[in-house]
């Protein structure tokens, strides 16, 4: 019996160790799986953080040159330009680039009401600038209920 007796014991022995790292293994699964969860929720965290844009954001949009006709009847005189609009948020950067259709054409109908004296000089082109950042302010505040743009420029300017 005595025999059986080591057998026996032997079996437990090997069980036990088993039983031993099968439970660690399960603690070294559980500590894995924490860490897996733990990271995602960092992620989380840190991509939210990405989202909020800092105080200091500001970039810039240029939009494609502008053609066309202006003036009186009877004169046809052309205006090329090109604009920059400053933004200063990723959600007003969107916003621009989604609604630029819109935007394009109002500044084109802008251009295209103006007379020969209101593009001649750089006081009357500077408030022409305004009226394009006013313009542009409301169609992004009838269309998505804030004004987004902070500024507005003529990068370049040609009439003839």
């Amino acid at each position: 019996m005595q025999h059986s007796d080591d057998w026996q014991e032997q079996v437990i022995l090997s069980a036990t160790a088993e039983l031993s790292e099968w439970i660690a293994g399960r603690e070294t699964l559980k500590q894995l799986f924490l860490v897996l969860v733990l990271g995602l929720f960092m992620q989380t965290a840190w991509a939210a953080d990405e989202e909020a844009a800092p105080e200091d954001y500001v970039n810039y949009i240029e939009l494609k040159p502008f053609l066309t006709n202006y003036g009186e009847p009877g004169k046809v005189s052309f205006v090329k330009c090109e604009i920059t609009i400053q933004v200063s948020s990723p959600a007003a950067h969107h916003a621009v680039n989604f609604h630029m259709p819109h935007i394009r054409n109002d500044i084109v109908f802008l251009l295209s009401d103006q007379t020969e004296s209101q593009m001649m000089s750089v006081e009357a082109q500077s408030d022409l600038a305004k009226k394009a950042l006013k313009l542009v302010q409301n169609i992004l505040v009838e269309e998505e209920g804030e004004a987004f743009v902070s500024d507005l420029f003529f990068t370049s300017f040609i009439t003839q």
